[in-house]
């Protein structure tokens, strides 16, 4: 009798320990007073401190928005003041410990990871994870957004079969809902089902998980569960729990942590939100340092991504005594992948898109009280190989709407599209589009005091030689109206009237192709591209795009190695 009793003794002390075996904490009083501990923290996640000293002034200036990440500074505007995650969580300015004076239960959260595959940003992903489940606690490694599509497993030790809560799962950063349910667990109603958190950015994002014990003497209404989800805002939880009288019935936190994959990229795109595509680029030519170029190019300056792509013709070849048929179809070219493509279709310029999300400046004249309308922006879109110092296309004061739309060839061309296949079967060439945001200033003020001979521009541009460029009324006009370089540029000089052959000068000389000829031209960095004659001075990248490695053909290079008797037909 007395050992009975002291083992029930030892079962409702365990019970009350609730031992909880994760790496965050061993028992349920340590997890809550860990959890207490953290909520007020302003430092902790990326709404805190950081964004405040980051992103909280507006760009007032073109220079600024510029170097204004928006992406990485977007924050809901009804979430902007609250800097941590409990003032986030409850929608104050002032965090109290009281609003968590009722915790009673570390909820734990359980994912069955799970292998696959999918397609993001013009490029096959695939996963393997390495592990195949995963208990998400605050100070858990962040998890991509794959890794959490299917929903996880909550429990926690003191959990009856025949209670009643209710279990909300809240992404902190971003105020949306990604499950909702209540009598949990004995007789579950689903009233959202679950959603994966969808992190865009790199920066780990808390993924929140509530447990209330509802009132008994009130029953839920379900209607106006279903209404509290809806609308655009961002989900207000302290109204939630007033209207459905669980204001003081919190007793359940724990949040993970989830960060920004392709996956998440993707879904946030298709919805037509924001395209981060361009992240994965820059992540990947800051990894992999394979250009020179890119090393000491702004890459933080990248904000949009840009699809390129071909349209292939049907067509029948025979190469080596061997026929080749090519079915109609469109190459998107992926600058995630390191392989070759067919060169077949790429005697056409591409087709080149690219969607940026508007940032005009308003520029209020307190003087005339009224607006200055920006005129819209104009782009620059460059294809080279880096590796053969070769200009493959070049066009200049495309608009906008035109780049959306997909039709770049509305634009100036200042050296008309070369089919980038090599000349010889065993060699490959690689193309690399990149699109600048041109100033808005055609000519730099400089250009007013500093003629061609000054030592400024001898010293920053190399240029040895004074150049006629052609003006808008057709003449020629003396270096007077040439440009002047920013110290820190490398520049490629496009000359010639409409028609004429382009003329490339700089510094270090190359053999570079343009327009068809082989022309002396300077090393082309593409730190920066200083362009006049009727064109703007370009600082500035808007996307650092698409890597192409056309190879000769579908077949290999050994086929087309010279035989007797083999030749290649049309």
């Amino acid at each position: 009798m007395t050992s009975t009793y002291l083992c029930l003794l030892l079962l409702l002390f365990a019970s009350a320990r609730a031992y909880s075996p994760t790496a965050f904490c061993d028992a349920t009083d340590e997890c809550i007073a860990k959890i207490r501990a953290m909520v007020p923290e302003s430092d902790r996640f990326w709404f805190g401190d950081r964004w405040s000293q980051a992103c909280s002034t507006p760009p007032t200036t073109r220079r600024h928005l510029l170097t204004y990440n928006s992406i990485a500074c977007f924050n809901p505007r009804e979430l902007q003041s609250y800097t941590n995650l409990g003032s986030r969580l409850f929608h104050v300015h002032t965090y109290s410990a009281a609003y968590l004076r009722n915790l009673r239960f570390f909820p734990r959260i359980t994912f069955a990871v799970k292998p696959g595959s999918y397609r993001a940003c013009n490029h096959d992903f695939s996963v393997e994870p390495g592990v195949s489940r995963v208990v998400a606690h605050p100070e858990m490694e962040p998890m991509e957004s794959f890794l959490l599509r299917d929903a996880p497993d909550v429990s926690w030790p003191e959990l009856r079969p025949f209670d009643a809560f209710v279990v909300l799962l809240l992404d902190v950063g971003f105020g949306r809902v990604h499950f909702l349910a209540h009598n949990f667990p004995h007789n579950t109603t689903i009233m959202m089902p679950y959603e994966a958190p969808e992190n865009f950015r790199a920066a780990p994002n808390p993924v929140a998980l509530l447990v209330f014990r509802p009132d008994l003497h009130r029953k839920l209404d379900e209607e106006e569960l279903r209404q509290s989800l809806q609308g655009e805002k961002p989900f207000d939880l302290g109204t939630f729990m007033l209207r459905q009288g669980l204001e003081n019935g919190l007793v359940g936190l724990n949040w993970f942590l989830a960060t920004g994959d392709a996956f998440a990229i993707e879904k946030q795109r298709l919805r037509g939100g924001i395209d981060n595509c361009h992240s994965l680029v820059q992540k990947k030519l800051l990894k992999e340092r394979k250009w020179g170029f890119a090393t000491s190019f702004p890459l933080s300056e990248m904000d949009s991504s840009l699809a390129v792509s071909y349209a292939i013709d049907a067509a029948n070849y025979s190469v080596c005594c061997r026929r080749v048929k090519v079915a109609e179809s469109v190459l998107f070219a992926d600058p995630l992948r390191d392989s070759s493509v067919p060169s077949v279709g790429l005697h056409a310029p591409p087709k080149v898109t690219s969607i940026r999300t508007l940032q005009q400046i308003d520029n209020y004249q307190r003087a005339l009280r009224h607006y200055i309308v920006m005129k819209e922006d104009r782009f620059t879109l460059v294809a080279f190989d880096p590796d053969a110092q070769k200009l493959f296309w070049m066009l200049v004061d495309i608009p906008a709407m035109s780049l959306a739309a997909g039709n770049a060839d509305d634009g100036v061309t200042i050296s008309p599209y070369l089919d980038p296949t090599p000349v010889s079967p065993d060699l490959c060439s690689t193309v690399v589009f990149m699109l600048f945001l041109q100033p808005r200033d055609a000519l730099s003020q400089i250009a007013d005091f500093y003629n061609a001979d000054h030592h400024l521009r001898s010293k920053h541009c190399h240029i040895q030689q004074k150049t006629l460029l052609p003006t808008e009324q057709g003449g020629n006009s003396t270096s007077r109206v040439s440009f002047f370089c920013p110290p820190t540029a490398v520049c490629l000089f496009a000359l010639g009237d409409e028609g004429d052959d382009v003329g490339v000068r700089a510094f270090d000389t190359i053999s570079l192709n343009a327009a068809g000829n082989t022309v002396d031209a300077g090393h082309f960095d593409a730190l920066s591209v200083c362009i006049h004659a009727g064109v703007h001075l370009l600082r500035f990248p808007a996307s650092f795009a698409i890597v192409l490695e056309p190879s000769w053909i579908t077949m290999g290079a050994g086929c087309l190695s010279e035989q007797p008797g083999c030749s290649v037909q049309a």
